[in-house]
């Protein structure tokens, strides 16, 4: 696109380009709610741009470059599609580009922490919490009133990896620009949450329901397409008391999903293993290898948890807690002692928002896929505002 030295006819190529540009301002607008685009490429294969469903196309060059020089209806030009875009970015206060971040970072709005989590006792091959491990943001604690109660947790909480972080100022939003972690002994993954609502003790001996009396839904900080509640958030159970006798029976977690409607995860296949403080309950039949519990089929989030209900046989003794988390950024693990960071905004997921409610962000917690036993975990969090 960016040649005038190729033989071609420019008024071809326009009424090629309008047609092309009005089949897709025909679609469903799936650019506006997801950005959502599609390749468009030449009858060799040449990169032209991309097709933006529901808008038109957008060029990877200027009209000018190719001989037209007038706008094409439903063609986005380069160079002005980036004013526009850097202009409604300025407007709202985000950032979007690298130079955004060099500039906050230069102006005071870098914000960076340390944390370490120590006497961590955890089981290989298993899925963990770190949150109620002593550290920086204090030892996390869950509530432990029969019946169940719920609690939103803000930034700030005891147990709140991000502790040390400051809130977004003004209209800035707050964004991890990198995490890094590493360990004394070998891990395979860890993954860096919003800590959204906490829930609990919901005992494992019960075979009724333990339901919550006042179910909530979770703050108002917003993820996923629309910034509809709950889109993309996750439920975890930590252990808040080891499992004693472990029976082999079911556990349904119920809940209330993106579309406000009551649903549950069904009858989840227990392991019948006496598992300790902090790991996550573990659901062989459904979610081997994830830190997460399997939601309803076509579910895309929580908003709140409703009750558990323990079937068949049960534990002898036992309790967990429960949590709606969003995950923000997961890291592999490599080896004992060695620091391993991921950057945002090099990497396709690009900048990771930290989501506020009236300026006010999450608390974090941090996800651990064990790899070995007992262990220290340091970590360090590279954020900015604008």
């Amino acid at each position: 696109m960016g040649r005038t030295d190729m033989m071609f006819d420019t008024d071809v190529l326009a009424d090629k380009l309008i047609h092309v540009a009005a089949v897709f301002r025909q679609l469903g607008p799936a650019w506006d709610a997801g950005e959502c685009t599609t390749l468009l490429a030449g009858p060799n294969g040449e990169y032209l741009g991309k097709a933006l469903p529901g808008r038109g196309v957008l060029l990877d060059s200027d009209l000018k470059a190719v001989g037209i020089n007038r706008p094409l209806p439903g063609v986005f030009e380069r160079s002005r599609f980036r004013r526009i875009l850097d202009r409604v970015n300025n407007e709202r206060g985000a950032i979007s580009t690298y130079d955004g971040i060099i500039s906050a970072r230069g102006n005071g709005k870098a914000d960076d922490t340390f944390i370490s989590k120590t006497g961590i006792t955890v089981a290989s091959g298993f899925w963990s919490s770190l949150w109620a491990n002593p550290g920086t943001g204090g030892t996390g604690t869950y509530l432990s009133t029969t019946a169940p109660t719920g609690q939103n947790r803000v930034h700030g909480a005891v147990g709140d990896w991000g502790a040390a972080l400051t809130n977004p100022a003004g209209s800035d939003k707050k964004y991890l620009i990198a995490c890094g972690w590493g360990s004394t002994t070998a891990h395979n993954w860890a993954v860096l949450v919003d800590r959204l609502q906490d829930a609990g003790s919901f005992r494992l001996n019960p075979t009724s329901a333990e339901t919550i009396a006042s179910p909530a839904d979770i703050p108002s900080r917003l993820y996923g397409p629309s910034g509809t509640l709950g889109m993309g958030c996750q439920l975890i159970a930590p252990v808040t008391t080891i499992r004693g006798t472990p029976g082999t029976g079911t556990l349904q977690i119920n809940y209330r999903n993106t579309a406000a409607a009551d649903t549950n995860t069904g009858a989840q296949a227990m392991s019948s293993t006496a598992d300790p403080v902090n790991r996550l309950l573990p659901f062989p039949s459904t979610n081997t290898g994830s830190p997460f519990i399997t939601l309803a089929a076509g579910d895309l989030g929580v908003q709140r948890i409703i009750s558990s209900t323990r079937a068949a046989t049960s534990d002898a003794s036992g309790a967990f807690a429960m949590a709606i988390v969003f995950p923000l950024i997961a890291i592999p693990g490599v080896a004992a002692n060695t620091y391993v960071e991921r950057d945002a905004p090099m990497n396709i997921d690009g900048l990771v928002e930290l989501a506020n409610a009236s300026q006010v962000m999450g608390a974090l917690d941090m996800l651990l896929y064990a790899g070995s036993t007992t262990s220290v975990a340091t970590a360090m969090l590279r954020t900015c505002s604008g």
